[in-house]
């Protein structure tokens, strides 16, 4: 179980950054390699950023990656 709150004392027009101290980005497991085009595929047709399924070389694993409004990346693996 993850819980997420808001900073206190937001800053005014802030973006997030990976280049800053702190979250880079999240991933989550994929059930199935249909989940992963689905959501591909979903992506896509609302416009979202993101080169589709993709596969990490050093381990042959599927993924998508993607970013949400807050521009933090998130990705949705397959083991």
């Amino acid at each position: 179980m993850l819980f997420f709150f808001g900073s206190r004392r937001p800053v005014a027009g802030d973006r997030f950054s990976e280049f800053r101290v702190g979250l880079d980005h999240l991933a989550f497991t994929a059930p199935s390699r249909v989940a992963l085009d689905a959501l591909a595929a979903d992506l896509q047709a609302a416009g979202a950023e993101t080169r589709g399924v993709e596969q990490f070389a050093p381990t042959g694993n599927w993924y998508l990656a993607f970013r949400d409004p807050d521009n933090i990346q998130l990705e949705y693996w397959l083991p």
